[in-house]
């Protein structure tokens, strides 16, 4: 295999206990053939900035830096006061200032540090959308600028990705193949490679929980990352003995599932639950400033 020296991008993924001896460089350099290449201590694959630690914030900083740049763009075009008109703003901030740093937000959660400076971002958008005086309290941004505050926004997104992954086929999602086997799906299918009887003989305090448990207030016991996903879409599911199909069309038939109907409809009620959970989260936001958004 030959390897093209400009297109070449390495980074080491080691767990603590595969440290560098003393004295090494850090991080040590990986040869390839023949060629000595220094690994980057983050990298970019489809869109996604991972480091070694795969900490969320080397992501997210870089996408709050491109909506900044588009903010500051779209303000120099429509100054407040002039220019749009609030109702082509809000689409404005909709199509464009939101998805920028919330790209990736779903799989990787942010932290309170981003969160806050995400946070600081996003009251700009509100207040640039509604063209509020600055001494207007914050939580009066949100209804009246008609923009659901940002952590709301965030915790729909990712009730959203785990729908998607509990309603998904392992044809189309392979990650659909991975989750608990007692998750509530229409198929059983699960990858071949899904070791989970690994974790059986672990010590108790670092035994990874089932998906419909939730996570207790010790930090050592956690939720697998595909199971944490699934755990989020739990309160959505209600009294559904099983999960719908999202796209059963693209799965091959089989008759033992139910009308293709039914599974749509049911899909798209668990998507209005969501919508409903997003309504709920601004309402209180917004009520701690004495006001309830219409």
């Amino acid at each position: 295999m030959g390897f093209s020296v400009p297109k070449i991008e390495l980074i080491h993924w080691r767990t603590p206990l595969q440290r560098d001896p003393p004295g090494s460089p850090t991080p040590p350099p990986i040869c390839l053939d023949g060629q000595i290449f220094p690994p980057l201590p983050c990298v970019r694959w489809l869109g996604y900035w991972f480091t070694p630690n795969l900490a969320s914030s080397a992501h997210l900083s870089k996408r709050l830096g491109l909506a900044q740049g588009a903010f500051a763009t779209v303000k120099g075009l429509s100054p407040p006061g002039s220019g749009l008109s609030p109702h082509l703003a809000h689409r404005l901030a909709i199509s464009l200032l939101l998805p920028t740093p919330l790209y990736g937000a779903d799989l990787m959660v942010p932290r309170r540090g981003m969160l806050t400076k995400m946070d600081i971002y996003w009251r700009q958008v509100q207040r640039w959308v509604s063209n509020c005086f600055r001494s207007t309290p914050i939580p009066v941004l949100a209804p009246e600028a008609c923009i659901p505050p940002l952590l709301a926004i965030v915790q729909h997104k990712r009730h959203m990705a785990g729908l998607r992954l509990i309603c998904a086929t392992p044809t189309v999602n392979p990650a659909a193949g991975r989750p608990c086997p007692t998750l509530p799906s229409l198929l059983k299918y699960r990858a071949p490679d899904l070791h989970r009887g690994l974790c059986t003989r672990l010590h108790p305090n670092v035994m990874p929980l089932s998906w419909k448990t939730n996570r207790p207030h010790s930090k050592v016991r956690s939720h697998l990352p595909v199971d944490k996903l699934a755990n989020l879409a739990r309160p959505l599911l209600g009294t559904l003995s099983f999960a719908p199909l999202a796209r059963a069309d693209l799965f091959p038939e089989a008759p033992s599932l139910p009308p293709y109907d039914t599974m749509t409809n049911t899909y798209r009620a668990l998507k209005g639950r969501t919508r409903l959970l997003l309504l709920i989260s601004t309402k209180l936001s917004c009520v701690r400033c004495g006001g309830v958004a219409s």
